[in-house]
């Protein structure tokens, strides 16, 4: 997943770290980010790689998101919400330090291409029968 901060602010801010929460549903979550081994994976991540992001900029940076794991490649459910808290730093007159909650939802998977009628000439998606175009 990538993790975009968007500065909508007029003041400098520097993400620090993004935590993920305890979900009832698939309990703990692991994040890393690409140039860390699987094995180290924790609740939250640094996000210091970002940098500071200057007005109406954007930071990103592309993160991992691992439940517990049997050592299987797996995919969430569809439906879960994944929460996540983000504390950043602003450069303002107190340098304050603000922590908001982040949610996400599995979305489930784009349903299939529709087969084209047969009186079209559209090309034949993948899946669809030669027999439905005729």
């Amino acid at each position: 997943m990538t993790v975009s901060i968007l500065n909508r602010g007029e003041i400098n801010i520097t993400p620090l770290d993004i935590t993920a929460v305890h979900s009832i549903e698939i309990g703990n979550l692991y994040l890393s980010s690409a140039s860390q081994s699987i094995d180290r994976l924790k609740s939250a991540l640094d996000l210091s790689t970002m940098g500071t992001i200057s007005p109406k900029s954007v930071g990103t940076v592309k993160v991992r998101v691992s439940g517990v794991t049997d050592g299987k490649e797996d995919s969430f459910t569809p439906g879960i919400e994944l929460q996540f808290a983000v504390r950043i730093r602003f450069a303002d007159q107190e340098d304050s330090i603000k922590t908001f909650t982040v949610a996400r939802r599995i979305l489930s998977p784009l349903a299939a291409e529709p087969c084209p009628p047969s009186w079209t000439l559209a090309p034949v998606p993948a899946g669809c029968s030669q027999e439905a175009k005729q």
